[in-house]
């Protein structure tokens, strides 16, 4: 077996402190990937990068996470980026990363009514 070396460009957003962590998008460096900055806000531990494929969607990819079950100000700080890239039909988007959101039911918007969420105020 043959070892290779698969380089990739790595968009790092890490939480400011003591405590390590925060957003992460590695992009293979065949394509071309830019962050984003402008779709990011002060709070939230989000990494937006934009990748560009000749003769494809823009694609916009975000690597997130969240600590909390019950983060509503990560939702209301991933809405507006979702907003502005959505609005072009020629953009498609991935979101990954540890969201922490159990029982979550990403295609209804809701929480499912067997997750335990105590205190869930999303």
């Amino acid at each position: 077996m043959r070892n290779t070396l698969i380089l990739n460009t790595v968009h790092r957003r890490d939480r400011g402190g003591k405590t390590p962590g925060g957003g992460v998008v590695a992009v293979k460096s065949d394509f071309l990937g830019m962050r984003e900055e402008t779709l990011e806000d002060e709070t939230s531990e989000i990494v937006w990068v934009q990748v560009t494929m000749k003769g494809c969607k823009n694609l916009y990819i975000a690597g997130c996470y969240t600590a909390k079950a019950d983060d509503s100000a990560f939702l209301d700080a991933l809405s507006p980026s979702l907003y502005r890239i959505t609005r072009n039909s020629n953009n498609s988007v991935l979101l990954g990363g540890d969201f922490n959101f159990p029982g979550w039911d990403w295609m209804a918007g809701s929480v499912t009514a067997t997750a335990d969420v105590s205190g869930c105020s999303v």
